[in-house]
């Protein structure tokens, strides 16, 4: 398996997770979720951002979802 290639993707699709949702949710809480992402830190990046989404009863955005399948995250 690359390494690189899978992480690369999971920082693409809680990147976009997070620009589609900026609107949406608290900013303290998309910032918390950014500095989780900058930091390589992809599950609680994840955590974060579906956490804010069930807490407003948004819809799951695909990327999100498909960030969470890949880290065996429920969403």
């Amino acid at each position: 398996m690359d390494f690189s290639k899978h992480y690369r993707n999971l920082h693409r699709l809680l990147w976009i997770s997070a620009k589609e949702l900026e609107d949406s949710i608290d900013k303290k809480t998309l910032g918390e979720a950014l500095g989780y992402l900058e930091d390589n830190e992809y599950g609680l990046a994840c955590e974060c951002l579906l956490a804010e989404v069930k807490r407003r009863a948004l819809t799951t955005p695909l990327s999100l979802a498909k960030a969470a399948k890949k880290m065996d995250i429920p969403s």
